[in-house]
């Protein structure tokens, strides 16, 4: 006996917030998919399409590889994307792929240490204003 698909869970202005939308990057990219989704559901009342197309819009905002900061947030819209629906499965792996590619051609925005020197405060954190 084959089960027909559950409806996806509603989209819209009852949705909750994730705790995921502190990070600006991922808010940015729920917020265009929040967008395209209600003009294209008020416009067309389909949800399978709405959800294609807002799943386009929230792709389209993700950060580019560009560097460390922007890997993140890019790995983190991925994987709240994948969570919402708004990447497919099978495009996760290549996703994640490309940004560890990415982090590696990245340069290393530590500073590098000379070997054996330990990190010291500066004097002047100790210094009474006055």
């Amino acid at each position: 006996m084959i089960k027909a698909l559950q409806p996806l869970p509603a989209v819209g202005p009852a949705a909750e917030p994730s705790p995921a939308c502190i990070i600006p990057a991922v808010a940015r990219c729920c917020e265009a998919f929040q967008l395209a989704y209600d003009a294209d559901f008020k416009k067309r009342k389909h949800d399978f399409l709405a959800r294609q197309v807002a799943g386009q819009a929230y792709r389209d905002l993700m950060p580019p590889l560009s560097d460390r900061e922007s890997i993140r947030d890019f790995v983190a819209c991925v994987a709240h994307g994948l969570l919402i629906q708004a990447i497919e499965d099978k495009s996760v792996g290549k996703l994640i792929y490309a940004a560890q590619v990415a982090l590696s051609a990245a340069p290393n925005q530590a500073k590098s240490k000379a070997p054996g020197t330990a990190d010291t405060p500066s004097p002047s954190l100790f210094l009474a204003n006055g």
